[in-house]
């Protein structure tokens, strides 16, 4: 009884652990390369998971709205 327990424990905490790793599974998709760009900041949202800061930038005489995500609220303060 005691071996069928701890089988049956171990396949749950398995069966959740690959879901936990997944949230930044995406990580990589990202462009490495440093840019500047200048412009009116429209929002700062300050939710989990992540902060995002929205903002105007002047492009060839066109305005064109940026979105950057920043780390968590709790590192942003």
């Amino acid at each position: 009884m005691f071996s069928r327990v701890v089988l049956v424990s171990a396949f749950v905490v398995l069966g959740t652990a690959v879901p936990l790793r997944a949230h930044h599974g995406d990580a990589g998709r990202y462009d490495e390369e440093v840019i500047t760009v200048s412009g009116t900041v429209v929002a700062l949202q300050m939710v989990n998971p992540h902060t995002h800061i929205i903002f105007d930038v002047v492009e060839n005489g066109k305005t064109v709205r940026w979105q950057a995500e920043l780390g968590t609220p709790q590192h942003m303060i």
